[in-house]
């Protein structure tokens, strides 16, 4: 059992959200090529607001409007999330594993996506130069969760590809609000199109798959590759802020006290992106990264490396936009990546 208050205070006003639940989890064998996972989870989500004002020079007569419809509207919210995950091994083969998983889980909504009564760029992290308003309407998300897995371990090599499939109800994305008071507002903050959350139905699908090859006794290949689709269900588009391909490639060299990695990271354009939400593309990238470490002694390990190491300019799909002015990045530009950096440490056990 877990009780987890959190309190915030912003815009003169409190906000109050509590999260208590509890979970379980079973897991067996059946025979000897089969094993199971069962987990359930509860959370008790209960989220309140007091009144909210503003300063005299904010309050236009906009802003009075979205105060009173804030003001006069039920704050005091709560749900019943519930999360089941069913898990089935298989195995095939002595080097063969077959996975497969079912799940239904849910989340409630956050307070900025609940309490936003100002058209604001506070988004719990979007940043992305938008301005948003909240939604007391808001129902909990649901998603229906399918996977399929193959795990296969040879005597010099590793692969365990898994393929999987989300239909997700009343998913929470900002959408453009008709709140004539938001646009009014929102457009006098430089913004005429302010987005609002609000429920939709969407889709998620992909495949993940990790990769080892032993190469040769002291050469090893390592790689992990990701790929996620986001779709609408009730409007033809796609979802908002979803990664492209990526990829880790590392080719490590590994003697008795010391090892060393050459190391790529890449990722593929990003062309499927949201109309609705007006989000740009992004083109394709890779950067290389150095690292390795020295085990001294018994009990002390030395780390060293770089990233980026040819110091290349790129933008991540999920970066943030700027909104800085008199800097290197434009404002309204995605921001960039880490440039080359260095890094050291020492690790001790005892």
């Amino acid at each position: 059992m877990a009780m987890l208050p959190h309190v915030v205070v912003a815009s003169g006003y409190m906000l109050d959200r509590d999260r208590a639940g509890g979970y379980l989890e079973w897991s067996a064998r059946f025979g000897e090529q089969w094993t199971y996972q069962l987990g359930a989870r509860y959370n008790r989500v209960e989220a309140d607001a007091g009144l909210v004002d503003g300063t005299p020079a904010m309050m236009n007569p906009a802003a009075q409007s979205l105060r009173d419809q804030f003001n006069g509207s039920d704050r005091n919210l709560d749900w019943d999330i519930y999360d089941v995950v069913a898990k089935l091994f298989y195995q095939l083969t002595p080097t063969v594993r077959v996975d497969f998983g079912v799940a239904q889980k849910q989340r409630a909504p956050s307070y900025q996506e609940l309490y936003l009564w100002l058209p604001m760029q506070a988004t719990a992290g979007l940043a992305d130069g938008k301005n948003y308003i909240g939604n007391l309407e808001l129902d909990e998300e649901r998603a229906s969760v399918v996977e399929l897995g193959l795990e296969w371990r040879g005597a010099a090599a590793f692969i365990a590809p898994r393929v999987f499939y989300q239909q997700v109800d009343d998913y929470i994305q900002g959408t453009p609000t008709d709140n004539q008071a938001a646009i009014m507002f929102s457009s006098m903050m430089g913004d005429p199109t302010p987005l609002q959350f609000n429920n939709v139905d969407a889709k998620l699908y992909g495949i993940d798959a990790d990769f080892c090859w032993q190469v040769l006794p002291r050469w090893s290949v390592d790689d992990v590759l990701s790929y996620v689709r986001g779709e609408r269900r009730d409007i033809n588009d796609d979802l908002y802020r979803i990664p492209p391909l990526t990829g880790i490639v590392g080719l490590s060299f590994t003697q008795d006290r010391w090892s060393a990695t050459a190391e790529g990271m890449f990722a593929a354009e990003q062309n499927e992106v949201s109309a609705t939400n007006e989000e740009s593309e992004t083109d394709d990238y890779g950067i290389f990264n150095l690292f390795g470490s020295y085990h001294w002694r018994e009990r002390m390990t030395l780390s060293a490396g770089v990233n980026n190491l040819f110091d290349k300019v790129y933008r991540d799909h999920t970066n943030g936009i700027n909104r800085v002015a008199d800097s290197d990045v434009t404002v309204g530009d995605r921001l960039p990546g880490p440039g080359r950096s260095l890094f050291a440490r020492v690790n001790y056990r005892w």
